[in-house]
This record gives structure tokens, C-alpha cells and sequence, in this order.
């Protein structure tokens, strides 16, 4: 099987007065792509899995071509996020994540340029 993967860079989620910097992580991923696919989204803090999930996307233009992860919690320290489908192609999906403070405020977005994207091909 093929797999598309994408991988962001390796952020820091330092305390700032007792408080994590980012506290929760929105995630939207949309299918650019004329097929569907299954989707794992996983998201590693200090080096060690915390979330996965699991979703089906339809194929791009119908319901369902959309996945919308919310209020994702994040750990101090070193994050990152993975996101492997089973489509591949040159950006069959556009990733976006943003980052939340204690407060639900958006302190930053990560964009397709934070994401690294590979096809492992069998």
C-alpha cells in the first residue's frame, strides 16, 4: 500500500508564568483529491504519542471532504504532528492547524509551509 505523509516541524510549548504557551490545537485537514481516503492524524508530545485519530475522507467537492479536529491537548515541551493517507500526489491534502491559548485565542497557525510531505511507495 502507498501512503502520503506529512509531518510538521518540531515546535517548543515552554511555560510562560505557569501556563502552556499553547494550550490546544485545531486541526483541518481538506481532501484535494478525486478519491477518498483513510486519514491518522497523530500528534507527538516530548517524543511520545499523546492523540491519534482515525477518520475517513471523501473525495474532494462532497460532503465529508473536510476533517475538522478540535481542542486537541498539547503538553510542555516539544510537539509535533503526523498525518499519514493512504492517497498520494503533490498536495492531495491541505493541512492547517492552530494553536490555542489557555484562553481559546489563536496564538499561531500552521500552515501546508510547516509540513513536510513524503510518499512511501510499495
Amino acid at each position: 500500500m502507498n501512503l502520503g505523509v506529512y509531518y510538521s516541524e518540531l515546535l517548543d510549548n515552554p511555560l510562560v508564568n505557569d501556563e502552556l504557551m499553547v494550550k490546544y490545537a485545531d486541526i483541518r485537514i481538506e481532501n484535494q483529491h478525486s478519491q477518498g481516503a483513510n486519514v491518522l492524524v497523530r500528534l507527538i508530545c516530548n517524543r511520545v504519542i499523546v492523540s491519534e485519530h482515525i477518520h475517513r475522507i471523501t473525495q474532494q467537492g462532497n460532503p465529508g471532504d473536510v476533517l475538522k479536529i478540535s481542542d486537541v491537548r498539547l503538553s510542555p515541551g516539544p510537539y509535533g504532528f503526523q498525518v499519514f493517507t493512504t492517497i498520494i500526489g503533490h498536495h492531495p491534502l491541505q493541512v492547517s492547524v492552530q494553536m490555542k491559548n489557555n484562553e481559546q485565542s489563536i496564538v499561531r497557525t500552521l500552515g501546508m509551509e510547516t509540513f513536510t510531505e513524503v510518499d512511501v511507495l510499495k
